[in-house]
């Protein structure tokens, strides 16, 4: 079952929310990011579309793309995770 949540890692630690929210937005609309760094972890992201196509092209455009010097993996995010604000 497809899901409008992403789950994207492999982010470089200097990533900032304005830059994933920019990279993000050229797949579709987005309802919210969320962006994790903690101290000594590599920093993850989750990115809700407002529709489920559009959160399918991102996952196929993005996963694998390098981004800041690095690979990041993008995949379907988990239902039951909530990334709303």
């Amino acid at each position: 079952m497809a899901h409008s949540n992403v789950y994207v890692k492999g982010l470089p630690v200097e990533c900032d929310e304005a830059t994933l929210l920019a990279l993000f937005q050229t797949h579709g609309t987005i309802a919210s990011l969320r962006l994790f760094q903690q101290p000594n972890k590599p920093p993850f992201a989750f990115v809700k579309f407002t529709d489920v196509q559009e959160a399918q092209q991102a996952i196929s455009a993005l996963n694998g793309a390098a981004f800041g010097g690095c690979i990041m993996e993008v995949r379907c995010g988990h239902s039951v995770l909530e990334v709303d604000d």
